[in-house]
């Protein structure tokens, strides 16, 4: 295998696994990102590749926590109820108490450039969990 080869494949693995440096915005873009929630009803949140992101909320009929930041600077891990350096915590306010086999969805967003030039809050991953 070709030197270039061996580069090219150091590269993609490397974007798949989120290891070795940040991703760029567009790696962060393209990713599709795999989040992780802990047990409990303070759960903490982390996602792969450990790009920064915008937007965290928690919902099940209605946002029970969300917290934001205009600069994608909220990196992993979020611990819920707690508001992450840099941030500024969402409605409502306190967030709501998680109960116990209670489906909740949490979603994670970005902001993105857009070919316009002009940038967007964009959906990037979510999953559900239940405490």
């Amino acid at each position: 295998m070709s030197a270039r080869c061996l580069a090219s494949l150091a590269t993609a693995v490397t974007a798949l696994t989120g290891c070795g440096n940040a991703l760029s915005p567009e790696e962060c873009y393209r990713a599709r990102p795999v989040i992780s929630v802990s047990s409990g009803t303070t759960p903490e949140f982390t996602w792969s590749p450990k790009c920064p992101i915008a937007a965290l909320e928690v919902s099940n009929a209605w946002y029970v926590y969300a917290v934001d930041d205009r600069n994608n600077g909220i990196t992993a891990p979020v611990r819920y109820n707690a508001v992450p350096v840099g941030a500024r915590q969402g409605c409502p306010c306190p967030p709501v108490p998680l109960q116990v086999g209670t489906q909740y969805l949490v979603t994670l967003s970005r902001w993105e450039r857009l070919s316009d030039g002009g940038s967007a809050l964009l959906h990037w991953a979510d999953a559900s969990f239940a405490p």
